[in-house]
Order: C-alpha cells, then sequence, then structure tokens
C-alpha cells in the first residue's frame, strides 16, 4: 500500500485535500469516504479502512469536505461543522469523484458516515449524474426526527428563540443538549438538523419514511451501531422499520452489535463486511 497527500478542487472551486491510499498492484476500483460533522481524514477509521480496502485491491480515498474540524478558514470565508451548508456536499463529492476519475478509478463506490451519510443522501438525489457503483451508508441519522426527539418539549422554545439570533450566531454545546459537542452556528444547526429540503429520511415511529433510498438504483449498504447511536428506536427494530418500507432488493442492511456511532475498536469488522459487499459484486 502507498498513502499520496491529494489537493483538489470541489466543483465551485473550494480547494480541499485528502488521503488516497492504493493498492500495490494497481486497480480501478476506489471508496471515496465522507466522514461526519467535526471529523476529518485522519482517524484510526480511515488507516483501518485503507489497509483493509487494498489489502483487496480496492483504493480509498477519504478527504477533509468543507465541514471538517469545528472552524475552518479557506479563501477569507468560514467553514467547518460550526459554519459550513451541507448541501454544498454536491460541490464536494463531484469534485472528489472528478479527481479519482482523473486518476484513472472507473469503479467509484461512495460511503458516508453519520453526517457524511445524510450529505451522500442528499447529493444522489440532487446531483446531476451518479457514476457510481454502489451507495454505502454508516450510521445514517434521521437529524430532525433525533433533535426532536432529544429536544422533546424544548423543540419549539429553541426553534421560537433561533428565529430572533442572527444567523451567524454560535450556539453553545450546553443548549444544543447533546445533539452537538461542539458549537454549531444558528444558520448551520437550522440547515441540518431542522431544513427538510436535507433532512431527506424519518425514523419517526408513524412516520417513517425511505422512499429516498428505494429510489437509488445501485446496491446500497446500511450499518448501524447500538451504543449511544442517534436512533430514535433501537437499531434492530430501526433496520426491521426500514426493511418493512423497502421495495429494494439489491441492499445490505444491519447492525453491529455493541458497537458505539463511530465504530471504535470495530473497524475492521464494518469494513469487512462491506468488502464483501463491493468485491461480492
Amino acid at each position: 500500500m502507498n498513502l499520496t497527500k491529494v489537493l483538489f478542487d470541489a466543483t465551485d472551486k473550494l480547494p480541499l485535500s485528502g488521503l488516497l491510499y492504493n493498492p500495490d498492484t494497481k486497480t480501478d476500483k476506489v471508496v471515496i469516504f465522507i466522514h461526519g460533522i467535526h471529523s476529518n481524514c485522519l482517524k484510526k477509521k480511515d488507516d483501518v479502512f485503507g489497509e483493509e480496502l487494498t489489502n483487496n485491491n480496492v483504493a480509498y480515498f477519504t478527504f477533509n469536505n468543507r465541514g471538517a474540524n469545528t472552524v475552518t478558514k479557506i479563501n477569507g470565508k468560514f467553514y467547518g461543522a460550526a459554519y459550513e451548508d451541507p448541501k454544498e456536499c454536491i460541490y464536494d463529492i463531484d469534485g472528489a469523484i472528478d479527481e479519482m476519475k482523473s486518476r484513472g478509478f472507473t469503479k467509484i463506490h461512495i460511503l458516508g458516515h453519520s453526517l457524511g451519510s445524510s450529505k451522500v443522501l442528499y447529493w444522489y438525489k440532487n446531483a446531476k449524474e451518479h457514476n457510481v457503483e454502489t451507495v454505502g451508508f454508516l450510521s445514517l441519522v434521521d437529524m430532525n426526527g433525533i433533535t426532536r426527539a432529544m429536544l422533546g418539549q424544548k423543540y419549539d422554545i429553541m426553534m421560537q428563540k433561533l428565529m430572533g439570533m442572527a444567523p451567524e450566531t454560535l450556539i453553545p454545546p450546553e443548549a444544543l443538549e447533546n445533539i452537538s459537542i461542539l458549537p454549531l452556528s444558528v444558520k448551520t444547526f437550522k440547515n441540518i438538523f431542522v431544513d427538510e429540503d436535507f433532512n431527506l429520511i424519518s425514523y419517526i415511529p408513524g412516520n417513517v419514511n425511505v422512499t429516498n433510498i428505494d429510489n437509488i438504483k445501485e446496491p446500497v449498504f446500511i450499518r448501524f451501531a447500538t451504543i449511544n447511536e442517534f436512533l430514535i428506536d433501537t437499531a434492530p427494530n430501526t433496520v426491521q422499520i426500514i426493511m418493512s418500507k423497502l421495495n429494494k432488493n439489491n441492499i445490505d442492511i444491519s447492525y453491529i452489535d455493541n458497537a458505539d456511532h463511530s465504530y471504535h475498536g470495530r473497524e475492521k469488522e464494518l469494513i469487512d463486511g462491506y468488502i464483501r459487499f463491493i468485491c461480492g459484486r
């Protein structure tokens, strides 16, 4: 395996950077990974994923999207998790795909984690073209549903407060009731956790909606964890509910017992299941 730093542009010309894990033998297959909120491409998970994928002659590209870390200043403008517009993920994902194509990869698999999964789903629905072999979601969160569940009666009170606040105002984490461990701007909080145009899935009992997964033509991989997972119901029940609503046949959906939302210590088990999914096709 060899590791290469990649500098590239999103399709709106925002400069981004990432790491490309390449197997020793030339391959036309690559997995593009979209990380979650407050995260980056320098996690242990990335090294485990990179090692296991390259061992199976699949390249792995993970990059810092415009929501990387908490605050990032690029070309004089604030980005990062506190200030990003998640809908701009289309530019990041399309840019990453274009970069991998320019490097000779023709079989591209897209995989997201947490907010990264929400971005992948939004990208799939709104992008002009896809050109991917499979679509993968790790811990796909119903952002609006979990916010309502965690805030309870405080939800409407918070929404009223946000209406009177400037979009760039930072909301302290203690006011977010553990929804985010770090501050988020009012605009970003609304875009991620409230905006119905971005929230394309619902696990709310009695109002389950997984139509946007059903509409994915390519094979789909979905995994959840069972510890501190951001779900309204348990992971086993959520999997059953999703399956009962789907018409897709080309889907691999399950959960990893005793794994947490970030799959700490279970990274190899997670990626090995994913490798069986993409390499068995």
